[in-house]
């Protein structure tokens, strides 16, 4: 009789045991198939430890995997500590209360028609069909002002309201202390020259006061204000003041109740452009590379600037200022017998730039071949000498008696290939020994020249 019931027992036990194996197999794959996350509430802050005044940033989101379409009834921002807001509002950043001085701008929003269902910390939500959010984010950057909190330790906190159920976020928490002891800073302007009188200005005060400035330079100086019971000046929105022409020594001036704080900037004001007159040579006009030239009119040079051929380019820094000429003299050898352009580009020391017209040049690098026949070295001749000279080109040939009481250059002939050859030419030298240059330059400044003594009687 024992020995059946022990038998009766075990097999019980091991129904049992089958029993509770197949509740936990069925238990696991419960929770296996459970729906995933698919929608989720993010929170960053941009600043943990701000000073009483300054600016902080919440980036919040509501992100929607692409299957998922949420319809949000409205959106929830609120802090919580010393002071509370509360602020809420639509999707589409219509405020419904609470937010004061909060400053909310939308990033990114997708609205569409579907099946209204998502799925949260693991639990699956479904409310029909309808208008919703989805295959996106809804994403918010809100700025906070923390001018009027009290000091303190405060907590963000993001939430979303979703017929009638509600999730939310909490981030970060911050701490607001007091700002140190009154401080300037001066953003803009900055120790630079300008290409114009209008410079911005971004001035920062570390607590309530006002700003002001002098420039020394004006014909009477005087202090002007700029923003009083301010914190700032051309840092939330754009500022200018107007400078004249020139050098301007400028004070920063912040007071509050008790301080003064002064800070100085030369700024230097170039607001003309270059103004130029001529460039050499003229258009389809010969060059050999040697003076190319440009007249201007700049009072505050920083640098010249030759482009030329297939893209090269030459810059002087030694040009003058005011009403100048600057020469070049490049190698353009390679471009022998082709026409290329040319043109300048003239900057000043606040980088305003003038540039002038293209002009197209006929490169010539070949120097012309000059031969002196007559008169002959140490050879001696009457009073008209005979000239007998050959070119290998066109060109223009000129003389110089050295021996001259004046010597200067006289002309024998131009756009000519010789001078005496064809026909018989004489020219006049007094008695005595000469000393005689033949110069033959051609319409690109290439040149030869030869020199030849002799004596008269």
């Amino acid at each position: 009789m024992k020995i059946k019931n022990i038998t009766k027992f075990r097999k019980n036990n091991k129904k049992l045991l089958a029993s509770l194996l197949v509740s936990l197999t069925i238990f696991g794959l419960l929770i296996l198939s459970s729906p995933a996350q698919a929608f989720n509430l993010s929170l960053e802050t941009s600043n943990n430890s701000p000073l009483r005044g300054e600016f902080i940033y919440f980036d919040v989101s509501l992100n929607i995997n692409s299957d998922e379409i949420l319809p949000v009834d409205y959106l929830s921002f609120s802090i919580d500590g010393p002071q509370t807001i509360n602020c809420k509002f639509y999707p589409n950043m219509t405020i419904i209360s609470g937010c004061g001085d909060l400053i909310i701008n939308i990033s990114s929003a997708d609205y569409t028609y579907g099946n209204l269902s998502g799925v949260y910390s693991g639990y699956g939500y479904s409310w029909g069909y309808g208008y919703g959010y989805g295959s996106s984010q809804l994403k918010y950057r809100i700025t906070l002002d923390t001018l009027n909190l009290e000091n303190g330790t405060y907590t963000p906190t993001f939430e979303t309201f979703i017929r009638g159920d509600n999730f939310f976020e909490r981030g970060d928490e911050f701490t607001i202390s007091e700002p140190s002891p009154f401080e300037l800073k001066v953003y803009l302007p900055i120790n630079k020259t300008y290409n114009t009188a209008k410079i911005p200005i971004n001035v920062t005060l570390s607590e309530i006061g006002s700003i002001s400035y002098i420039n020394y330079n004006d014909k009477t100086p005087k202090i002007k204000s700029l923003c009083k019971n301010c914190l700032e000046y051309g840092n939330k929105a754009p500022r200018n003041i107007f400078l004249k022409a020139g050098e301007n020594n400028i004070t920063i001036i912040a007071k509050n109740n008790v301080q003064t704080i002064e800070q100085k900037f030369v700024v230097f004001v170039d607001s003309t452009k270059s103004k130029i007159s001529s460039i050499y040579p003229f258009n389809n006009q010969y060059s050999n590379g040697s003076n190319i030239k440009i007249s201007y009119f700049e009072s505050n040079l920083k640098n010249i600037t030759l482009f030329y051929g297939a893209g090269e380019s030459v810059v002087k820094n030694d040009c003058n200022s005011g009403n100048a000429q600057c020469n070049f003299n490049i190698d353009i050898s390679s471009y022998n017998g082709q026409v290329i352009p040319f043109w300048f580009e003239i900057r000043d020391i606040a980088n305003n730039v003038a540039i002038s017209r293209k002009t197209n040049i006929k490169v010539d690098t070949t120097i012309p071949l000059m031969n002196v026949y007559i008169p002959i070295e140490d050879e001696e001749y009457n009073i008209m000498v005979p000239l007998n000279i050959s070119v290998s080109e066109k060109v223009k040939i000129i003389y110089k008696d050295y021996n001259e009481v004046k010597p200067k250059w006289k002309t024998l002939c131009s756009n000519c290939d010789n001078f005496g050859e064809l026909k018989k030419r004489t020219k006049y030298f007094p008695n005595g020994l000469h000393q005689v240059v033949f110069f033959a330059v051609d319409n690109a400044g290439n040149a030869q020249s030869k020199e030849i003594n002799f004596e008269t009687n």
